[in-house]
């Protein structure tokens, strides 16, 4: 019993990730799941603010410009429907697996404009005017950004960096610098050295690499990581790798 009791003490402090069980952001909204595709998919809402309302582009009405005769056609399904405070229209929250597998998610007027879209496996919906994306889908890693919607469009928030937190091994002999132009080395680390990904450069859009990451050593140094364009993105650190095609 004594053991037991330990085992779930521990269970309660360590990660996550150790015990095998998902982050729990945002626990005041609602979530649901979103099947169909390869990856879970994640779309959390504040119900007092945002109307769960899921409809396939099949279900609409033949005006609707959401509408399509095709279930099987790589297109957006409706997740819900909420207000902005600034904008007259009824706004969406969309979303589709893409042609192939490239889940995102849309934010659009009921007549059809769109404002953006984002590539993400998990979307929080926060308030009628913020909300969160995350998912290691046609990047490098699980990206994590906070958007705003204002007037027409959506606009990211601005981090100094984005966080990365992967802790993994080196693949191959690897050179950390100071920053990310200077030819001043930090370290240079042995294939299969353990370290962690801390940061990302902030600022790439959709579909353009990072090419620069801060990255720990086992000892605690932290250097810059440069990724070579001619290079294959996956062959520096496991589990740093383009989830897309």
């Amino acid at each position: 019993m004594k053991k037991l009791f330990f085992t779930l003490t521990i269970c309660s402090l360590v990660t996550h990730i150790a015990c095998g069980q998902t982050p729990n952001y945002f626990p005041q909204l609602t979530k649901i799941r979103v099947d169909g595709g390869m990856n879970t998919v994640v779309f959390g809402y504040d119900k007092a603010a945002i109307k769960l309302s899921r409809k396939k582009c099949t279900q609409f009405s033949k005006n609707s410009p959401w509408y399509c005769p095709d279930p099987d056609a790589p297109v957006y399904e409706r997740l819900a429907i909420f207000k902005h405070p600034q904008i007259s229209d009824s706004l969406y929250v969309l979303f589709s697996h893409g042609p192939s597998e490239d889940p995102n998610f849309m934010i659009a007027t009921k007549s059809g404009k769109t404002l953006g879209t984002v590539n993400g496996l998990q979307l929080f919906l926060t308030n009628s005017t913020t909300f969160y994306v995350s998912g290691h889908t046609n990047n490098l890693f699980d990206k994590r950004r906070k958007f705003q919607i204002k007037n027409d469009t959506i606009a990211e928030i601005t981090q100094p960096f984005y966080y990365v937190g992967l802790q993994s091994v080196a693949l191959k002999e690897l050179t950390l610098y100071k920053d990310k132009t200077s030819k001043e080395v930090v370290a240079t680390l042995p294939k299969g050295y353990k370290v962690e990904v801390v940061m990302a450069e902030f600022g790439r859009p959709d579909f353009e690499l990072e090419e620069h990451f801060l990255v720990r050593t086992d000892f605690g140094l932290i250097g810059w990581l440069r990724l070579n364009k001619n290079e294959p993105w996956e062959s520096y650190i496991k589990g740093l790798f383009f989830a897309g095609d």
